[in-house]
């Protein structure tokens, strides 16, 4: 009789965890900055492509992309230094892009995005800053359809901080995410443009 007991109890338990472990998390996309190393004249940052619509961007001595998105490290949201994406502005005009490989969001729901980010110094009035998806994108950044994420921006931090975007609309669909930093050269004063970007993180999932 006892051990009908425990089978039986055994069986609730195993009905009761079960959808709790069928709704866990799946992660469909990171950004691989973790393992990105510098080189010398190659953009190797991670799980994304650099696109630089102006094309000037410089790699100085020390490896750190000017003119350009390159892997670097800041404080992460966790107080702890890491790689991260590092965009770095030396001139008056920029439109730099970095795009995600594809994300395929079929067979799952409530899509989302977790992005590590923040940015500093420079002026608001000059520098902008967009977070973008598209589900026609073909290694042309002009051609794409973009749409764009609404975010909270973080700036004058220290270190970056986490914020969830939702991808909902997105569900059973193929994206692209992409960063863009874009300053229009209307100020004449270099300073203005200093602004940095740095994305510490950057994680697709969803539940099954």
């Amino acid at each position: 009789m006892k051990n009908i007991y425990n089978s039986i109890i055994t069986l609730l338990l195993i009905l009761i965890v079960t959808p709790s472990f069928a709704k866990k998390e799946t992660i469909l996309f990171t950004d691989g900055f973790d393992t990105a190393k510098r080189r010398v004249d190659q953009h190797n940052i991670g799980n994304f492509k650099q696109y630089d619509l102006d094309q000037n961007e410089k790699q100085q001595p020390n490896m750190k992309w000017l003119q350009s998105w390159g892997i670097w490290s800041c404080t992460g949201s966790d107080g702890e230094r890491t790689n991260c994406l590092l965009f770095v502005p030396n001139k008056q005009r920029n439109d730099d892009w970095v795009v995600s490989s594809e994300i395929v969001l079929s067979g799952v729901k409530k899509a989302y995005m977790e992005l590590d980010y923040c940015s500093n110094w420079g002026v608001d009035s000059v520098n902008e800053f967009y977070v973008l998806i598209s589900t026609d994108f073909k290694g042309d950044v002009k051609s794409a359809t973009w749409k764009e994420l609404p975010y909270t921006s973080f700036h004058k931090l220290s270190e970056t901080k986490s914020q969830y975007i939702s991808l909902k609309k997105y569900v059973g669909k193929s994206v692209h995410i992409a960063f863009r930093a874009k300053t229009d050269g209307k100020d004449s004063n270099i300073m203005h443009m200093t602004r940095n970007y740095f994305i510490s993180r950057v994680k697709v999932a969803a539940k099954k």
